[in-house]
């Protein structure tokens, strides 16, 4: 999702829905934080992680990230 397509998602809600995010385990907790980032898109392929990473939690050197999409993100937490 774009900011674009996220800003046109959200101009058709009511303006006075509050925003959560998941919780750890289950729930739900406040939004606390817009994190800009950049990702390296398509980086795990295990089940269990999020399909993109942060570019700085990245293990692998920058000859073998050149072989994945790098692109400019916004984290909301």
């Amino acid at each position: 999702m774009t900011v674009k397509q996220l800003i046109e998602t959200l101009s058709e809600m009511d303006l006075d829905l509050e925003v959560y995010v998941h919780g750890y385990e289950g729930g739900y907790n406040d939004v606390v934080l817009l994190e800009p980032i950049m990702v390296c898109k398509n980086y795990h392929t295990e089940w269990y992680y999020g399909k993109h990473e942060d570019i700085t939690q990245t293990i692998k050197s920058a000859a073998d990230l050149s072989a994945y999409q790098m692109t400019k993100g916004i984290v909301i937490q």
